[in-house]
């Protein structure tokens, strides 16, 4: 039940977890999928999960291999965790025979495949335990049957195996450290006291480091969470939050302030990783440009991380911005796209990811448009399927409706055919537009003008996109900034206008450009012909298509909507004249917004009129013609200022803080035998 009222409750996932795990296998099965399904990269569930098909039928006790390998083999790869891993190796030597050639080669595979995954996590010291004791117990010829088919020295080459695993365990921070190297002591020692000192006294410093590292990563690793439920990522400023129930809001806020608790600890545990503390030194006669257990480590510790935080944007880009600093960029490239298999609808995780293969070169061109693609197939065919689905049913009920009556056959006959019914796709989201626009400026970097053409003739084409001018403005612009031929850029945004005439943010574009080019003339005539089409608009006289209803429809809502829209047109045409006109031609304007608006408060010579007219004819950047005193009094009287101006004006007037003084200079540098100024002469 708290599940179903609220799906983000960490602490009700919880109680069903541990609901499954008692219920054992196979009773507890459909609760830990369904918990999983929400937190596929949960190992602490994945762990109870397996461990109740390892032990097996509750009722009878009988285990079923196949279901515990399924669920091994579903995990491992997203649960980088020692204590997950270390189920799985004790399964492995549970069912296998340690006698036999065959079982010893699969538990030591598992090892070998454990070690290289985890074998690094401060809590594989069990790990390395298991793995040690297990080398050293089982046949020598089984361990390495490479050399035995060679009819080689198998105890020799067991006893090489072991001292390697003793050395790359003693220097892994892990919870076991101490107790690897006394037990590798007790190895060399056993084989050979007098080359055990030698080996011992060249290892003994790195274990030293490696103790003093443990300490300092047993401190940043306490208050981490590693394979938890994942954490909700839900800004309290979101729009979803924003609308929820108060208990269910305050709940997500909670588990989500957690979660970004996690990531900055998380970030911070990366950034000592990556700083090596232990100073592993690579071999360079090989190549090596970092120590393999330090970048072993660093990728753990983001993989662990991404356990429980895999919604939060700013791991992934971290992990990502860690492998490309390596020259990893294959790598980067994968991790952003895992990120975005996680997060769909991350715009930074999209974009990472298609510039993480743009800058790769023109050959990687293709794999970055496929990025975008595949965001737009997707758009494009849900809402194909919301389309076909709506005419299905809308099919369905007009012929049942036609069916209807005693006289159904006869009204049937007598009908003409229906007109098919038209479907109306919502409004594209920012997130939808913003895709579309970078697809089409991704296109003309990697492929040039015709491709960016196209992009916008498909983002034209796309469902919702119909009342978006942000992909007009963007074609146009290309057309300008690459090329710097305005007649193409002018047939854009004509086109836009027959569509957006009516919406200032497009007028204001397309005016900014026509400045730009130093047409100001025409600019003025698209404020003449912005401004009249949003008069008529919101008198009723006409049907605006940006205005999106017809004059039968308006309502006081719709009317004030419309005035508003013609009230921003008129402020952008007065402050193009405040630039650009003369004194007469921005009276002229303040004189027709006036009279266009009905604006309350007098006409011309009404004290709030004239001191917006002022205030914004007179105002340049943060400066107004006011103090901060003067500003409040005027806003208070209904005057308003206007861009920055305004942002400064309403701004509180705290003084700014005093400068810290300015040292004097210092004086140079005495030449040898010069006395200092004000110093007496030696002997005087």
């Amino acid at each position: 039940a708290r599940l179903a009222a609220n799906a983000h409750d960490l602490d009700a996932w919880q109680t069903l977890a541990t609901e499954a795990a008692a219920a054992g296998a196979p009773g507890g099965r459909s609760l830990f999928e369904e918990v999983l399904e929400r937190h596929p990269t949960s190992s602490e569930t994945w762990r109870a999960y397996a461990e109740c098909e390892i032990e097996g039928d509750s009722r009878t006790g009988e285990r079923d291999d196949d279901a515990v390998k399924s669920v091994f083999s579903r995990c491992l790869l997203l649960c980088p965790s020692a204590k997950l891993w270390r189920a799985y190796t004790r399964y492995m030597v549970a069912a296998n025979d340690p006698t036999d050639a065959a079982g010893v080669a699969a538990i030591k595979a598992a090892f070998e495949y454990t070690v290289d995954a985890v074998g690094e996590d401060i809590d594989a010291g069990p790990l390395w335990v298991d793995y040690l004791t297990f080398l050293r117990a089982v046949d020598a010829a089984h361990v390495c049957p490479d050399v035995a088919e060679r009819n080689g020295d198998c105890e020799s080459a067991r006893t090489v195996e072991v001292r390697k695993a003793f050395r790359r365990a003693a220097t892994s921070p892990t919870d076991a450290v101490d107790v690897l190297y006394r037990e590798y002591d007790a190895f060399e020692t056993g084989l050979d006291p007098t080359l055990a000192k030698a080996l011992l006294a060249e290892i003994k410093p790195f274990v030293d480091r490696t103790r003093s590292v443990l300490k300092e990563r047993k401190k940043r690793t306490k208050e981490l969470v590693v394979g938890g439920l994942t954490f909700p990522f839900a800004p309290e400023d979101d729009e979803k939050t924003s609308i929820m129930p108060e208990k269910e809001k305050e709940l997500l806020s909670r588990h989500s302030r957690a979660g970004e608790t996690q990531s900055r600890l998380w970030r911070a545990y990366a950034r000592w990783e990556r700083s090596n503390p232990q100073a592993l030194e690579p071999d360079v006669a090989t190549g090596e440009t970092e120590h393999p257990q330090v970048t072993a480590r660093v990728a753990l510790a983001y993989d662990q991380a991404l356990m429980s935080l895999r919604h939060f944007p700013e791991v992934w880009l971290e992990y990502a911005a860690w492998h490309s600093g390596k020259k990893r960029f294959e790598d980067a490239s994968l991790t952003l796209a895992r990120g975005r298999e996680a997060n769909p609808f991350c715009a930074a995780l999209l974009y990472a990811h298609a510039d993480s293969l743009e800058r790769r070169g023109f050959e990687f061109a293709t794999q970055t448009k496929a990025v975008y693609e595949e965001v737009l197939d997707a758009y494009e065919r849900e809402c194909a399927e919301k389309e076909t689905a709506f005419i299905a049913k809308e099919e369905t009920r007009f012929g049942e409706t036609k069916n209807d009556g005693p006289n159904a056959s006869l009204t049937t006959e007598a009908k003409e055919p229906k007109e098919a019914p038209s479907y109306a796709h919502a409004r594209a989201s920012d997130f939808i537009t913003s895709a579309y626009v970078e697809y089409m400026r991704c296109c003309r970097r990697v492929e040039g003008a015709a491709a960016a053409r196209k992009a916008f003739m498909r983002a034209r084409k796309a469902p919702g996109l119909g009342d978006r001018h942000e992909v007009y403005a963007c074609s146009a612009q290309l057309e300008w900034r690459y090329d710097k031929n305005d007649k193409p850029a002018r047939n854009v945004f004509e086109l836009g206008l027959k569509r957006f005439i009516g919406d200032p943010a497009y007028v204001a574009l397309y005016a900014e450009f026509l400045v730009g080019v130093n047409d100001v003339a025409n600019a003025r005539v698209l404020y003449e012909r912005a401004t009249g089409a949003a008069v008529e608009a919101a008198s009723g006289n006409v049907t605006n298509t940006v205005v999106g209803v017809s004059a039968l429809a308006i309502n006081p809502a719709e009317r004030a909507r419309r005035l508003k829209v013609a009230e921003t047109l008129f402020d952008a045409f007065a402050a193009f004249e405040h630039h650009h006109g003369s004194l007469d031609a921005m009276a002229s304007v303040e004189a027709r917004r006036h009279a266009a608006l009905g604006e309350e408060g007098g006409g011309l010579d009404a004290a709030p009129a004239m001191l917006t007219a002022l205030m914004r004819r007179h105002a340049f950047l943060t400066l107004t013609p006011a103090t901060d005193a003067q500003a409040r009094h005027y806003r208070r009287l209904g005057a308003s200022f206007g861009g920055a101006a305004e942002q400064r004006s309403a701004a509180p007037s705290d003084p700014p803080p005093v400068p810290p003084p300015i040292p004097p200079p210092r004086p140079p540098p005495l030449r040898k035998g010069e006395v200092p100024p004000g110093a007496a002469a030696p002997g005087a």
